[in-house]
């Protein structure tokens, strides 16, 4: 869980080719910073770009989605240049491994696996996305793999929102 929210604040921080943004797709670049709307990957005349996130539970066989807690607020000036970016750490977001990344056709992030320091896998996570009208998304859903009778299987575990200023 930690390591989605590492990936949650780099989808919203550092430049994209493209994932979780360039209309929802990202590339993070370790340690850069974004500058405009254009290398956050956003369409369309976006002012601000707030981020929570919640995590989602099991409770009596149904799933439930806790509170949400904020990440990220950005805010962008009428030319597109990002003026202010505030980020909400979260208490010991440290990934044990190593990422890797898998994307779509169009450079969108669908998938994630977390390796050990000697190549096993320590989890594997998909994504799926909800978009606006400008192709930018609204909603990240994350499903972690599970191994249950022999087959794998993905089961939610948290949804990432992203309200959008126009």
């Amino acid at each position: 869980m930690k390591h989605l929210l590492i990936l949650l604040i780099a989808l919203c921080s550092f430049p994209y080719t493209s994932a979780a943004q360039t209309n929802a797709t990202a590339t993070p670049v370790a340690g850069a910073a974004s500058g405009s709307r254009e290398q956050d990957g956003l369409s369309g005349p976006v002012r601000r770009v707030r981020v929570e996130t919640a995590n989602i539970v099991t409770r009596d066989g149904k799933l439930v989605e806790l509170p949400r807690s904020l990440i990220e607020v950005s805010t962008y000036d009428a030319l597109g240049r990002k003026t202010d970016s505030v980020a909400y750490p979260i208490e010991g977001a440290t990934a044990p491994g190593k990422e890797e990344y898998k994307y779509d056709d169009k450079g969108k992030m669908i998938e994630m696996t977390l390796r050990g320091n000697d190549g096993s896998v320590l989890s594997k996570e998909k994504y799926t996305y909800e978009f606006d009208e400008f192709g930018n998304w609204e909603k990240l859903n994350t499903a972690v793999a599970v191994y249950e009778n022999g087959t794998i299987s993905y089961e939610p575990t948290q949804v990432t929102y992203r309200t959008l200023t126009y």
